[in-house]
């Protein structure tokens, strides 16, 4: 998913003159404009043999959902990039960590993914 969302450069020192949570909340409105814009993009149609009926016109989601599909894109970001740094360095998933994606689990929202955020951080993972 994160091949959707517009280009980071830097680290994340190069962006600390920004509190985290506001980046975070950056993010997320970055992955939800991704998202509408995938959902938006027109699908290439094979011409079928015999006509179809058509179903019906998709009603859009609704804000809360579109907020919790990028809640969750930036979530899983989020995990490719300390899987990839678990795979580099053989470390291991710290307990807080793992609490904390729990609780975002649980209960996703912005409040939740800060903290998750956090320790990518602290491990300088986050490029943006």
């Amino acid at each position: 998913m994160s091949d959707n969302l517009p280009p980071t450069n830097g680290s994340a020192s190069a962006d600390s003159r920004q509190p985290l949570a506001e980046r975070v909340h950056d993010r997320v409105v970055a992955a939800r404009r991704a998202l509408e814009r995938r959902d938006r993009a027109v699908q290439p149609r094979l011409p079928r043999r015999r006509p179809r009926r058509a179903p019906p016109p998709a009603e859009p989601g609704s804000p809360e959902r579109e907020e919790l599909r990028a809640l969750r894109s930036v979530f899983r970001e989020l995990g490719v990039a300390h899987r990839s740094y678990r795979q580099r360095t053989g470390a291991v998933i710290e307990p807080e960590l793992r609490a904390a994606a729990e609780a975002f689990k649980r209960a996703p929202s912005l409040v939740a993914l800060v903290p998750v955020a956090g320790f990518l951080e602290e491990l300088d993972l986050l490029t943006w």
